[in-house]
This record gives C-alpha cells, structure tokens and sequence, in this order.
C-alpha cells in the first residue's frame, strides 16, 4: 500500500464513519421529537451549524460527539417531561445507540489501514474487514458522483474492493 493509498483509504474510512455516526444522531434525534437547531444551540453552535458542520467537515472530536450526545439526552429528559412522561428515563439513552457495532468495525478497518501501511499485516485479511470495507460501496460512488472524492480516489479504492471479492 503506497502513502498515497493509505491518505485516500483513511479519508473515505473517516468520512463513511462521521456518516454512520451523524446518521445514528440524527435518527435518534428524530425519535424524540429533537431539532437540529436545538442540539446545535445546546452545544453553543449557531442553530445551522448542527448540518453546516457535518457538510464541511468529515472529521469530528470525541468532545464534540460527547457534547451532541450529552445535549441529546438532556433534551430528551426536557422534552418527555414537558408531556409528562417523566417514566421515560434519558439515562436510559446510551451511547450504545449512537455508536453501534458497524460503527465499531469501521473503527477497526481505520485502525487498520494504517497497520498495513507499516507494514505489519496483509490488507483486508479477514472477512468483517471485508464486510467493512465493502459496506462503504455506496458512500463512496455517491461520494465521487457528489464531488467528495476523485476519480483517482475512488479508482483506489474500487481496486481494493476487486480485490477483495476476488478473495
């Protein structure tokens, strides 16, 4: 794997996972009755700021997912007690929901990618981490169709998809 493969590898990784996470959040979110606008004001952002800033940006601080998640749950318990459903518990809410096991096996294709680049292990060497990898099939073809990503970034990692399911 050349460095130029590890850049491009890690940057489609990162960004399916933000995706993963951000979808996980806003579906949560959306069970609960819970804005955008809301979290973001929660956290001290301007009330666009919550799409604005997962548009701009494919990265995201731990403090930054800790933050939505801490103002997700505060205003769960805001908003079930305001219909008097104080029997729903927003500790009840765990991080659990957000961060699910997919999300998790993404992590450790992440993780990976930069072991293979120093050389300690074979790319793609078992199967969740094909499982991993191809589940990024659609973020990607979306991702160059929507300008995310190159066509030389995307050819990178569609030789690398051929090759595992060649395997």
């Amino acid at each position: 794997m050349t460095e130029y493969e590890e850049t491009v590898l890690k940057k489609i990784v990162k960004g399916y996972l933000i995706e993963c996470i951000y979808t996980r959040l806003n579906r949560l979110a959306g069970q609960y009755g819970i804005s955008n606008a809301e979290i973001s004001k929660r956290i001290g952002w301007d009330p666009a700021g919550f799409n604005q800033k997962y548009n701009r940006n494919s990265d995201i601080r731990i403090t930054t997912f800790i933050k939505i998640y801490v103002a997700m749950r505060d205003l769960v318990k805001e908003e079930t007690a305001q219909y008097g459903y104080f029997e729903i518990d927003a500790e009840d809410i765990k991080i659990g929901e957000v961060i699910t096991d997919q999300e998790l096996e993404v992590g450790v294709l992440l993780n990976h990618i930069s072991e293979v680049a120093e050389g300690k292990t074979e790319f793609l060497n078992s199967p969740s981490l094909i499982e991993s990898y191809k589940s990024m099939r659609s973020f990607v073809l979306v991702g160059q169709k929507n300008k995310r990503f190159t066509q030389k970034e995307t050819e990178v990692y569609v030789n690398y998809y051929r090759q595992s399911a060649a395997t």
